[in-house]
């Protein structure tokens, strides 16, 4: 449900404020769809990591009314910033997104991510595993115990499986793998998480 959001952006416009919205992390493909500024529409958004394909780079991206607000460069950078206009990252960025286009990855990332979670509600039935949240190929895990998501990250590191801890107490999973894994890997990777929960759950 979108309504809190559009309720937001009209309160914010009559204050004379803008709508930005952050995606450097969920934009491009991560969360199942190419952004998640599709149903409203920020003033700006930010982008950032995946729109690089692996490659330092950074986008601000506004209608041409918001961007005339940042004066003109007259000799020296009026902001400063690490990836400001760099060619190659540029270049990547443009294949990269092509690729994205081709490949069709955020419908896949959208895909894999419900047979992700049909997949962890099997074991799930039969173990009380922590509750997950999952958009497209972001996945969280709630272990709802202190730390219990920095523990299951190590155990997985041992297995070369990357996932990261957060959570205010480490208390979750993340979960991001690259969008154009192969299948099996992935499925590989859930029945690992899968056995370490069902320890973690005796």
């Amino acid at each position: 449900d979108y309504g809190w959001l559009i309720e937001l952006k009209n309160a914010l416009h009559s204050l004379g404020c803008l709508l930005i919205f952050d995606e450097v992390y969920t934009g491009v493909g991560r969360t199942g769809v190419m952004f998640r500024a599709t149903e409203v529409i920020p003033d700006i958004l930010c982008l950032g990591k995946a729109l690089g394909g692996g490659m330092p780079l950074s986008c601000v991206a506004a209608p041409a009314k918001i961007m005339a607000s940042w004066p003109k460069n007259l000799g020296e950078s009026l902001h400063t910033g690490t990836y400001f206009g760099h060619a190659l990252s540029c270049l990547v960025a443009q294949k990269n997104l092509e690729i994205m286009k081709r490949d069709r990855l955020a419908s896949r990332a959208h895909e894999l991510g419900k047979a992700w979670l049909d997949r962890y509600l099997q074991h799930k039935k039969k173990n009380r595993l922590g509750s997950v949240r999952v958009y497209g190929l972001m996945i969280a895990i709630d272990l709802q115990t202190p730390s219990g998501g920095v523990e299951l990250a190590q155990y997985l590191r041992s297995h070369n499986i990357i996932a990261v801890p957060c959570g205010v107490n480490g208390e979750c999973l993340s979960i991001t793998p690259a969008l154009n894994i192969d299948e099996e890997l992935l499925w590989h990777s859930l029945v690992v998480i899968g056995g370490a929960l069902e320890r973690c759950d005796r």
